[in-house]
């Protein structure tokens, strides 16, 4: 009987998610009771009861009136080591936005939980954008969520779709839409190659990879 108590106490206060960040450092847990944030910078600890979170397929949100979560699919590195995470994760707190990494850590050449940059589309470079621009607004990038999800600008705004990576190969269902833009005809092109099996050749000695099929090739940068 003590045993079973203790393994439902033990299964009700299991971690159902961590993330952390630095510049300044914090960490946060989520149970099923409670999400604890350890913000070291200011050595205070804020808890606030889990609330149930709006889940979608880019993301999560755990939003309560002391402290809120956003959790979204895309990779990510701190800054401070080589670890590349599944997520990035934005705490909003008081006057405070905390900027960090969460989720499971991604292996070296893996697809799932990574995110590339689009860098050419058959031999024609796309336009660069600067780091803050390519998050907040991105044009070319691709983001292969855990879930299966994968989320692809590719000129003209984003397209959601699903995919199976394995063996060197992706299959994926990204929509082909009908756009006007000032990248359409980029767009065209990548949407076409994504809409057929790919193989994966990852370029030695750097964080680049092509995707190619008959339809034509795409050139990655790893972003994380």
């Amino acid at each position: 009987m003590i045993l079973a108590i203790l393994a439902a106490a033990a299964a009700k206060s299991a971690v159902l998610y961590s993330a952390a960040g630095t510049e300044p450092f914090w960490g946060l847990t989520i149970d099923r009771r409670t999400m604890l944030l350890d913000d070291a910078s200011s050595e205070r600890k804020i808890r606030a009861r889990t609330p149930k979170p709006k889940v979608t397929r880019t993301g999560a949100t755990y939003a309560t009136p002391t402290m809120t979560v956003r959790i979204r699919h895309e990779g990510c590195n701190d800054g401070m080591s080589e670890g590349i995470y599944a997520d990035s994760v934005e705490v909003l707190i008081e006057d405070m936005r905390l900027r960090g990494c969460g989720g499971p850590e991604v292996l070296p050449r893996h697809i799932g939980g990574s995110s590339w940059t689009l860098v050419a589309v058959n031999g024609d470079d796309v336009p660069l954008q600067a780091d803050d621009e390519l998050r907040e607004r991105p044009l070319f990038a691709i983001h292969w969520q855990l879930n299966s999800t994968v989320r692809a600008y590719l000129g003209c705004g984003e397209r959601l779709g699903r995919y199976r990576a394995a063996n060197g190969r992706i299959v994926s269902s990204v929509p082909i839409v009908p756009v006007r833009c000032e990248h359409a005809a980029l767009e065209r092109k990548a949407s076409a190659i994504l809409a057929a099996p790919v193989s994966v050749r990852w370029i030695e000695k750097s964080d680049e990879a092509e995707l190619r099929n008959s339809r034509g090739v795409l050139r990655l940068r790893r972003r994380y």
